[in-house]
């Protein structure tokens, strides 16, 4: 999957420990109401409204979390999950995701072609579309591991942008593999249900 290939990029590219939870954090799930994915973070972020006009399903939620380490490492992220009508559903077909992917990865910066990656997972008897792209953002002062993936579902769409500075921090390395490994597929009510009558 495009999640454990993206994990195991950055874990190789940094020789990654397993990520330690600090006791005294307090992990934040965010998952709007309405939404199919989820990402934890490992304090609350910073949430935010937007009502563009442009939004044809509405309003939406936007988590921003970013955090500054020693040596100039940096990590930071911008979330977003919001309901889609079946017209903008069925647009966002794989081609338009990719096209999308393309368009996130030359705003970056990048140069050359990127490898995109797609996959279509089922889960609950449905099919969701998960694109992602990755590669260093250069600039003048420094460059950054980016990660920019989209989540589409039947009634809602998932964007992460996520980026790090290249400059190497053991707890910002595995604090960022670690928010970037916890995006996923929501569990749906039934199977919740489920889960709690096996107990």
């Amino acid at each position: 999957m495009i999640k454990n290939f993206i994990t195991t990029f950055i874990l190789s590219l940094f020789g990654l420990t397993t990520f330690v939870q600090a006791a005294e954090d307090e992990p934040y799930t965010f998952s709007p109401p309405g939404c199919e994915f989820e990402v934890t973070f490992p304090t609350e972020p910073a949430i935010q409204k937007r009502c563009p006009p442009t939004a044809k399903a509405g309003c939406y939620d936007v988590a921003t979390f970013s955090k500054v380490y020693d040596y100039n490492a940096t990590i930071s992220f911008e979330i977003s999950c919001n309901l889609i009508t079946e017209e903008i559903r069925d647009a966002y077909d794989q081609a338009a995701i990719e096209a999308l992917l393309s368009g996130a990865a030359k705003r970056k910066g990048m140069e050359t072609k990127p490898k995109l990656f797609f996959e279509e997972p089922e889960k609950d008897g449905k099919t969701y579309k998960i694109g992602a792209v990755s590669g260093l953002k250069k600039s003048a002062a420094n460059s950054h591991l980016f990660i920019y993936q989209i989540w589409r579902g039947d009634q809602s769409i998932m964007l992460i942008d996520a980026e790090m500075s290249e400059s190497s921090h053991l707890d910002a390395d595995q604090t960022f593999a670690s928010i970037i490994s916890s995006i996923r597929i929501t569990e749906s009510k039934d199977t919740e249900n489920d889960t709690k009558d096996a107990e």
